[in-house]
């Protein structure tokens, strides 16, 4: 796997030489002719007569006909010959025709490697983009996600290569934007997010690391500039590794984590972390967050991302006043207001992660059902500040999606340490009871879309809890705070008004 990985690097940038099909001195599969000095190639001796061609042998031909001899002594005379003359003159006009192209042929891995090699390099250098689209389009689909893996591979196996990092950025954002056709953005947004898929398994099998120290580093900057470009948002970091890399490679799984926030942060691009939701705590393991938080703390990256810095709030016991105050400097009204779910979300996700992780360890240490609820109880109404002032809405349909949100995490939280005993329905029953959710939003995220495993097994686990709350609104009386004071001005409107 080294020898192939330096021979993919040591790669010149020359074009790929030309196929025996086409001329091309591009290697891109351009129909261009060849230059007025290549040398033509010479007739074989044995292809002189009728049927022959270039460099082959041609069929036999009649012996020679006397300039004054009659048509009739030619060999071919007559309706036989006439027909077959005729023939040929029909199948010279088929040949003639031009018809449409064949489809494209898929690639093998060293002539990928080589055109990407020269691509990559020759944009670098020109910047020519209207040459770049045209050899995308002769590629054809079926070569785009390893061409798109191969360029990917390329430019993070080598530190050397910044450069084409910076132009694989560009030609990257090229990809996915150039066609108007929708139908041709959804295959390249498809291949980039496969050709990714194939880069990375390629760095596990080879395990990349070992031979470029600073693979992380790159992988951070180029993901940062298609960030940047909104080729790719924060969520699609959620699925670039599959979690097989989280359980087997902690370490580099960390250190990968590290260089991305540390990239942002230099780039002053943390609005970037709000924007989508990136959610590296529901895939690393237990046993790797503290670490990790440890590590960014030590480094001044904890505050790059919001969730993070909430549940290492939560772990080191930062009184929530103090918390409520950093996350309100580090979200301004504008940010609120553009990406109020994801927000919402990224709070609530520290906040009940942590919450969740605790439970799970007390019920792993056998701690009575009774402590752990009074636990519970306690850091929901200790946060509850912290919750009522991301959820707080004029709009009442857009507070409870905000409420399903927070719900959702609760569900998430309890996925990752396998359902501790009892918690989400006591998790759902103080949510409830301290105001933070309305039995609208129960009501809503029983029907709630979002991709969630194990819904089924959620909704078994809070059951009890939601047939007393639809018993409670049966009876007019459903014991939300939140929802009684609504009801109480309602009522004394009805009183003014009799």
């Amino acid at each position: 796997g080294a020898s192939s990985r330096q021979a993919r690097t040591a790669q010149s940038r020359s074009p790929p030489p030309s196929t025996p099909v086409r001329n091309d001195p591009r290697g891109l599969g351009a129909g261009i002719s060849p230059p007025s000095s290549s040398p033509v190639t010479p007739v074989s001796s044995t292809g002189g007569g009728r049927g022959g061609s270039p460099g082959r042998p041609g069929t036999p031909c009649s012996p020679p006909t006397p300039l004054n001899a009659p048509v009739e002594a030619n060999v071919h005379t007559g309706k036989k010959g006439a027909a077959k003359g005729n023939q040929k003159g029909k199948d010279t006009k088929a040949k003639g025709k031009s018809g449409p192209p064949p489809p494209p042929k898929e690639m093998t891995a060293e002539q990928m490697d080589s055109k990407v090699a020269w691509l990559i390099g020759e944009f670098a250098e020109t910047g020519n983009s209207a040459e770049y689209v045209e050899c995308l389009v002769e590629l054809g689909v079926i070569n785009l996600s390893m061409f798109v893996g191969r360029c990917v591979y390329r430019v993070i196996e080598s530190h050397k290569l910044g450069s084409e990092r910076v132009a694989l950025a560009q030609m990257l954002d090229i990809f996915v934007r150039a066609p108007d056709d929708r139908s041709i953005i959804k295959q390249r947004r498809t291949a980039l997010t496969q050709g990714f898929d194939l880069a990375v398994q390629d760095v596990m099998d080879f395990e990349l690391w070992v031979d470029s120290p600073m693979l992380w580093q790159d992988l951070a900057e180029l993901l940062h500039k298609l960030l940047a470009n909104s080729v790719i948002r924060m969520d699609f970091l959620d699925t670039l590794f599959p979690p097989a890399f989280y359980v087997q490679f902690e370490e580099e799984a960390r250190r990968f984590l590290v260089e991305l926030y540390a990239r942002l942060k230099a780039e002053d691009a943390e609005l970037i972390c709000c924007t989508a939701f990136f959610r590296p705590l529901a895939l690393l393991q237990q046993s790797s967050i503290e670490p990790l938080l440890q590590t960014l703390q030590e480094q001044g990256l904890i505050g790059t991302d919001i969730t993070l810095y909430t549940y290492n709030a939560m772990r080191i016991k930062q009184c929530p006043e103090a918390l409520l105050q950093w996350l309100m400097s580090r979200t301004d009204e504008k940010l609120i207001q553009g990406y109020r779910s994801v927000v919402c979300e990224k709070v609530a996700a520290g906040i009940l992660n942590y919450l969740t992780s605790e439970v799970a360890a007390g019920t792993n240490t056998q701690s009575d059902d009774s402590s752990l609820a009074a636990m519970e109880q306690a850091m929901i109404n200790a946060v509850k500040p912290v919750f009522k002032a991301y959820l707080a809405c004029e709009d009442t349909e857009v507070e409870i999606r905000l409420q399903v949100c927070v719900l959702n995490e609760v569900q998430r939280a309890c996925v990752k340490h396998g359902f501790p005993k009892g918690h989400m329905a006591r998790m759902f029953k103080f949510l409830y009871e301290c105001g933070v959710c309305s039995s609208f939003a129960f009501e809503d995220w029983i029907e709630s879309a979002a991709e969630i495993p194990e819904k089924g097994k959620a909704i078994f686990e809070v059951n009890s809890f939601l047939q007393q709350l639809k018993k409670l609104h049966c009876d007019g009386d459903d014991g939300n705070a939140g929802e009684d004071d609504r009801d109480g001005g309602e009522n004394e409107d009805e009183d003014s008004d009799s």
